[in-house]
């Protein structure tokens, strides 16, 4: 269906808010695995939606962290050595 959310590309290339993709009502995101388990200082700011920027974009712990993404798209970019852990609740 259309409105799936497909993981490997919003990670990899294209970070967006939609289908179901905003920080705070569909996902957290934590500096630490201890702040995840804890649920404390979440971050609180993310944005999406740029063409070719995947995860995470420009999102960060208190405000705009830039050029913290990766692409597999971009000329500009290099997505290499890197990792991502998502725990199923």
């Amino acid at each position: 269906p259309h409105d799936e959310l497909y993981l490997l590309d919003l990670f990899l290339n294209n970070w967006a808010s939609t289908p179901a993709n905003k920080l705070g009502v569909d996902f957290e995101l934590y500096s630490t695995y201890e702040d995840a388990l804890a649920g404390t200082n979440g971050w609180t700011y993310c944005n999406y939606d740029d063409k070719n920027v995947g995860f995470p974009r420009d999102c960060g712990p208190t405000g705009w962290a830039g050029n913290n993404w990766n692409s597999y798209f971009s000329n500009n970019a290099s997505a290499n050595h890197h990792g991502f852990y998502v725990e199923k609740p």
